[in-house]
């Protein structure tokens, strides 16, 4: 005779949870976020890390208790990794300890909403589809990360998916979803696991298995394609020196540093072997705007580039600060953080200003109402933002696309 399948109601232990144990669940499962990234870089546990909150909030029928757990464990999240928020506020944003850790806390509870969010959204769904729920909340669990991404101005700091980069098979599933499609797969293992406690049946388990089945076929074929790619090898040398934060520029320490990072540049240049392959490309990349240096503004500097793009190993990438007419004060000139790219000739193939600027570092959003904070950089006024994204074509390379700094974090400006 067949088995038949039957739903149980939840282990009774965990229907009997009163309000502080599920409190303590829910720091449990912002501890474990915070542990899947460095410096304790747990990434194993990604895949459990919301078990905890899942459980304490699985038809929970007070609102405010679900909205309440999902905040705690979004506020010990973001206090356990944007911790350094404070000091650069205080170091560099003209605050005080008091105002610096006000303002961080005003963030990281603007930040806990969104799993807030998620946290109302799984409960109240749950109360209505007692299974389902289990195959939905990772589509809710990514909504809330891509708004947290995109809403008043956007701060994808360490989504789920990120902690999965040193998986790398399964990583490449990027290439198609972005992290997006990662912090997916990490989710439902999530939402599968915290099913076997809460409705514990032979199909929850069958449910796991193939979840974990199909992730690990996506994680094979993504083996076999990369060993079947065919694509060349780029070669990339990167360019770092150690520049204080603190140092202040001068005439002879820019052209110090400008003769450090040339030196570097062409360190062994001329020891170098032919490549076997012609057309492949090589970069020479250089630092985020290491010092105040002007491009299209000082015809020495841009001098010496052009040259050391012709003596340095194929393209130099690097960065400088760029002024142009203001659209609205034509008699004002605006700064950008901008990047240009140098052929083997010394021709500037493109230039790229930065799109999505930094809150507080670059500029001062809603200034009216932040009156009291001081832009973090003080090179300049406030950085306007670029307008478009631009991908230099080489002929017979591959396409390189150039993001700066922040922008790292914002997988639609990498993926260009």
């Amino acid at each position: 005779m067949p088995h038949s399948f039957v739903v149980h109601p939840p282990l009774r232990y965990l229907t009997s949870l009163n309000f502080w144990q599920k409190f303590l669940l829910s720091i449990a499962s912002g501890i474990l976020n915070v542990l899947i990234f460095p410096k304790a870089e747990l990434s194993l546990l990604a895949w459990f890390c919301l078990v905890p909150l899942l459980i304490c909030i699985y038809q929970e029928r007070k609102s405010w208790q679900a909205f309440l757990f999902g905040f705690i464990t979004g506020f010990v999240f973001f206090i356990g990794i944007c911790y350094w928020i404070t000091d650069v506020l205080k170091s560099y944003g003209g605050l005080g300890w008091t105002g610096a850790f006000a303002l961080f806390l005003v963030l990281v509870a603007y930040l806990s909403f969104f799993y807030a969010g998620f946290a109302l959204s799984f409960s109240r769904l749950s109360l209505f589809l007692p299974i389902h729920c289990f195959y939905l909340s990772p589509f809710f669990w990514v909504a809330a990360e891509y708004l947290r991404g995109h809403l008043l101005t956007g701060f994808p700091w360490c989504l789920l998916g990120y902690a999965l980069v040193d998986n790398v098979n399964l990583a490449q599933l990027s290439t198609i979803t972005g992290v997006y499609g990662l912090s997916f797969a990490a989710a439902i293992v999530n939402s599968m696991v915290a099913s076997l406690f809460l409705t514990p049946t032979k199909t929850a388990i069958y449910r796991l298995a193939m979840v974990c089945l199909f992730l690990g076929g996506t994680s094979a074929f993504f083996s076999w394609k990369k060993e079947e790619s065919s694509r060349a090898e780029q070669q990339v040398r990167i360019v770092q020196t150690n520049i204080s934060p603190e140092q202040s520029w001068d005439k002879e320490s820019k052209a110090a540093l400008l003769s450090e990072l040339s030196a570097l540049s062409t360190q062994g240049s001329g020891e170098r072997k032919p490549l076997a392959e012609p057309k492949r490309m090589q970069v020479t990349i250089w630092p985020e705007t290491p010092a105040p240096f002007y491009f299209n503004h000082d015809p020495e500097f841009s001098q010496h580039m052009r040259n050391l793009a012709k003596i340095s190993p194929g393209y130099l990438l690097f960065g400088f600060v760029d002024f142009k007419s203001s659209d609205i004060q034509p008699n004002q000139r605006d700064p950008y953080n901008s990047v240009a790219l140098l052929s083997p000739a010394g021709l500037v193939i493109s230039q790229y200003d930065k799109t999505h600027l930094v809150s507080f570092g670059e500029y001062v959003p809603y200034a009216g109402f932040f009156f009291f904070i001081h832009k973090i950089s003080t090179e300049a006024g406030n950085f306007k933002p670029g307008t478009r994204l631009t991908v230099p074509f080489v002929s017979g390379n591959p396409r390189l696309g150039s993001f700066v700094c922040y922008e790292a974090i914002f997988p639609s400006l990498v993926r260009c």
